[in-house]
């Protein structure tokens, strides 16, 4: 996520720039590419905003409850859906391989997994944009180049030829 978050001005230009040669094929990079990008954004800034409004209406509102009981039913349906879905995958889609099916447990706590990953990535992405973008190096030359032999002559070594 982090290298996620840090190409994130990249991903959008290449969004609005990349030509891949064809008008389908630019259509078909658009959509396939653009959920990265509207993922990082709901999740950056749309997230924040919901929740902030949310809590404001819950705390001043002067229909705390039913605003209360809206929020508790959206939660009890979306876990419900989510349990649909994963037992349709789990029942339907893998019958013919038992190896593959997971217990009813599982099912039933697919949905919690999910919900706790989600605020996980919100969570993620504001630690990544306030700290790890700002304060944390991307460590690039480790990977790319021998600090054992940083600073020494490369010509002195004696080169032996490899037989193949």
């Amino acid at each position: 996520m982090v290298t996620k978050m840090r190409r994130f001005m990249w991903m959008v230009f290449l969004l609005l720039t990349y030509n891949a040669g064809s008008l389908y094929q630019n259509v078909w990079f658009r959509i396939c590419f653009s959920t990265q990008v509207l993922s990082c954004f709901a999740c950056l800034y749309l997230g924040p905003v919901i929740l902030v409004r949310a809590l404001y209406d819950l705390l001043f509102s002067s229909q705390r409850l039913e605003l209360a009981i809206l929020l508790v039913a959206v939660i009890v349906s979306n876990y419900a859906l989510e349990v649909l879905v994963q037992s349709l995958i789990n029942c339907v889609l893998w019958k013919h391989r038992p190896d593959f099916q997971v217990s009813s447990k599982a099912i039933f706590f697919m949905p919690v997994v999910k919900a706790f990953l989600h605020i996980c990535q919100a969570i993620g992405n504001w630690l990544c944009l306030f700290y790890w973008m700002a304060f944390v190096p991307t460590r690039v030359w480790l990977f790319t180049h021998d600090e054992a032999n940083e600073g020494q002559d490369d010509s002195s070594e004696e080169t032996i030829p490899t037989e193949i």
